[in-house]
């Protein structure tokens, strides 16, 4: 196990692209709510462009991960701490087994991408 969600807070989803092609058949494309945010993340990670993601809405997530791994945070700013130090979105974190990722609620903006949390 990499990693373990503690707290999703009202809203958190698994999310990649979406699907395409089967909204005939009642399939909805899905996909993030901040398309931006979520190419950002996978940018700074240099993952696939449709790496899965979690997407966090309003906030109040927290996980903690068992391996060592690198994590991007894009979207809305969520006062998210790291170990209980600050860390802001739009920037990719070294981080360690054993650490604590705890987001409050979104101080602008809806959606961490949205905020978008990635590990890889």
């Amino acid at each position: 196990m990499t990693l373990r969600i503690n707290s999703t807070g009202p809203l958190a989803l698994l999310q990649d692209k979406g699907r395409f092609g089967h909204q005939s058949v009642g399939v909805t494309p899905g996909g993030p709510m901040d398309e931006h945010a979520f190419d950002w993340a996978n940018k700074l990670l240099g993952n696939d462009p449709n790496a899965t993601q979690i997407e966090i809405t309003l906030g109040q997530f927290s996980c903690t991960f068992y391996a060592a791994t690198t994590m991007a945070l894009t979207g809305a700013d969520m006062q998210a701490k790291l170990n209980g130090d600050p860390i802001v979105p739009w920037q990719s974190y070294a981080i360690n087994s054993g650490d604590k990722l705890e987001m409050g609620a979104a101080s602008a903006g809806l959606r961490v991408l949205g905020c978008e949390l990635i590990y890889q």
